[in-house]
């Protein structure tokens, strides 16, 4: 009887000391003290056994906007900050370095009890190849060696267009290929304790690019197989007219928030080529921008054939409001700007879409000599808008439209002596870096949209040119520009874009 009385007094104790976990055995305070390099983020693993108002204590180096902490919530993704109050529940606390030197860092959190005693080491992480955050290859180079190693159970790589991570094991070299223009790699090395060290790298494989078909489903076809290889495509697809470029402009903001390829259609059947790269990326939806008398309820039959289910129509009664309801898709309300472009001018749309999309602004249709009552009545509901870019000189927008935007906001035309100084005039305005491109033929408003928004997605700026030689003020820019050249994509064939353009703009990318 005594030794059962013993026994049992003993197995509390022995519980405690089995189970690290315990709330008896809880941590008020943990520090996170280490050295972070420029492109990595240090992750570190917790759990609390209560709620509480979480403190951090930064004692080394400050709170920025390059070197951060954060805590996340794994299963609800919810961010907390110091003087928060922070429930029970499994934690990461993430320091990231987005600055261009390595910083030690000592983080002190308490004012919460944590579950046993969180793990405070990190695994090590050597990239030996590419040593660098940053590695240009030469032009044509599709291919990069890796090597590196780690004291932790594994490295893994992450790659935008691959669905599933690279296991590398704790040591490798190999060559991996890379597409055209910028390649982000993350690389993340994890413990036994579920730490994790990752270090990102940018490699950029620079030169001159062409997207093109027999005729221009095939051209968006191209265009949207480069568009999710490089990994922009998330889960949907816009479809539009390929004869409405009113409709196909005002979707490339679309595209660019939603992370969708824009293809073309006939106005009664899907063609059969885009029919099948619809089946290919299989979305969860697709936009039909346009009414059904340039998208008929025909394709949105044969869209439900394909087994899509989530199929919205964006349109309106004419191109002002279509462009209206697209911006009501994708304007912020934060935003104060917004784009104003002739509604038929389909040169000065596609040069200005593109940066636009990026920017987040709404691009707004009007007619030559006064802003239409759908644009109007936008601007009352969004009246945060108060300035304006007009694109186009007084032949595309006269100055009456002008005085009426005057009574929102503030107004700056952009234009030049043709179409094509006039998209190279918008890029100079919204300071696009002279690096990367889309160069599309100034007359055709099809490979206009196909350039605009593939350019938007990855971040580049659209030139228009005539078919046959580049316009002389383009040439001149890109000439003085052509030590800082990346990347060129040229849209359509030979007629669109002749072989003397692309041999003269391959001879200025390095």
């Amino acid at each position: 009887m005594k030794y059962k009385k013993l026994i049992l007094l003993l197995i509390p104790i022995m519980m405690i000391i089995l189970n690290p976990y315990d709330p008896l055995a809880a941590t008020e305070s943990v520090t996170y003290e280490n050295k972070i390099k420029m492109g990595q983020t240090h992750s570190y693993e917790f759990s609390t056994t209560s709620t509480g108002v979480v403190e951090i204590e930064a004692t080394k180096i400050p709170q920025t906007e390059e070197v951060y902490y954060n805590i996340v919530n794994t299963e609800t993704g919810e961010s907390f900050n110091t003087g928060e109050n922070l429930p029970i529940g499994d934690f990461v606390f993430y320091v990231v370095n987005n600055g261009e030197a390595q910083v030690d860092y000592v983080y002190s959190v308490t004012g919460v009890a944590f579950k046993g005693t969180p793990s405070t080491s990190l695994p090590s992480l050597t990239l030996n190849s590419p040593s660098e955050y940053f590695t240009r290859l030469l032009k044509g180079e599709e291919a990069i060696n890796i090597a590196g190693s780690t004291s932790g159970n594994d490295i893994k790589l992450h790659r935008p267009n691959y669905s599933t991570p690279l296991s590398l094991g704790t040591s490798f070299s190999e060559s991996i290929g890379v597409y055209f223009g910028k390649n982000h790699l993350d690389f993340t090395a994890q413990s036994s304790s579920g730490n994790k060290v990752n270090s990102s790298r940018e490699v950029l494989s620079p030169g001159v690019k062409r997207m093109s078909g027999a005729n221009r489903f095939n051209v968006s076809v191209t265009a949207s197989k480069e568009f999710q290889k490089t990994g922009l495509y998330e889960s949907s697809v816009i479809l539009v007219n390929y004869d409405a470029d009113a409709d196909g402009t005002p979707a490339i903001g679309l595209s660019y928030k939603e992370g969708a390829p824009i293809l073309f259609t006939l106005d009664d059947k899907i063609p059969s080529n885009v029919r099948d790269e619809i089946k290919r990326l299989n979305p969860n939806k697709v936009f039909i921008v346009g009414g059904t008398a340039v998208v008929s309820q025909d394709v949105v039959n044969d869209l439900s054939e394909l087994g899509i289910e989530d199929i919205q129509r964006i349109s309106g009664s004419n191109r002002y409001s279509t462009a209206v309801s697209v911006a009501n898709k994708v304007v912020t309300k934060n935003k104060t700007t917004a784009i104003i472009v002739n509604g038929f001018s389909s040169s000065d749309q596609t040069s200005v879409s593109s940066v636009a999309a990026q920017s987040e602004l709404p691009v707004l249709f009007s007619s030559p000599k006064t802003l239409p009552s759908e644009v109007k009545q936008f601007l009352q509901e969004n009246q945060n808008i108060n300035s304006f870019y007009v694109i186009g000189g007084t032949a595309a927008l006269e100055n009456t439209v002008v005085e009426e935007l005057n009574e929102y906001g503030d107004v700056i035309r952009i234009g030049g002596s043709n179409r094509f100084e006039t998209a190279l005039n918008i890029g100079k305005n919204f300071m696009v870096p002279a690096s990367s491109f889309v160069i599309a033929n100034g007359f055709s408003p099809s490979d206009g949209i196909i350039g605009s928004y593939l350019g938007a997605n990855r971040g580049y700026h659209t030139l228009l040119s005539p078919d046959d030689n580049l316009d002389a003020n383009v040439e001149n820019y890109l000439l003085n520009n052509k030590d800082k050249l990346d990347n060129i994509y040229l849209i359509g064939g030979t007629t669109a874009i002749s072989t003397e353009i692309q041999t003269n703009i391959d001879n200025m990318v390095q």
